[in-house]
């Protein structure tokens, strides 16, 4: 918007508050801003929990192999595949928590927002391949 909007209106003030355009917007959709920080650390809570779960199941998988199938191919498919299910629910675990020990939480809601959208949509990617890579392997 700002490539149509002249900077002289952007500067200018109201009559009601002596507000800012960017300040009157900010104050009026708060609450809203509220919700969407709500919204967001409840999907990261989920996530992380099931992330949590999907790294619970596939390292002590990685652990418990049978020693008579260490000549088969299919084995390395099974400790490669079962190695990545770990990796990615583990870099969603912290894709989501990230969320929380951030320190753009405290001052400025826009830049939270903004960063909000990425670190969430990573983190189920990664969580969605990891799911389905423990799925694939039948554990």
């Amino acid at each position: 918007m700002k490539s149509y909007v002249d900077d002289k209106l952007s500067t200018m003030r109201n009559n009601k508050g002596r507000k800012k355009p960017k300040d009157a917007f900010q104050e009026e959709h708060k609450k809203l801003s509220e919700e969407i920080k709500d919204a967001a650390k409840g999907i990261a809570d989920y996530g992380m929990l099931v992330a949590a779960l999907v790294a619970t199941v596939a390292f002590p998988t990685a652990l418990t192999v049978l020693a008579d199938n260490k000549n088969n191919a299919w084995f390395t498919v099974f400790i490669l595949t079962n190695a990545v299910a770990l990796f990615t629910s583990s870099a969603s675990l912290l894709s989501f928590s990230s969320n929380f020990t951030s320190s753009r939480l405290a001052k400025n809601d826009r830049k939270f927002v903004k960063s909000l959208h990425p670190s969430l949509t990573f983190g189920r990617a990664l969580l969605i391949i990891s799911f389905a890579l423990c799925l694939s392997l039948d554990i």
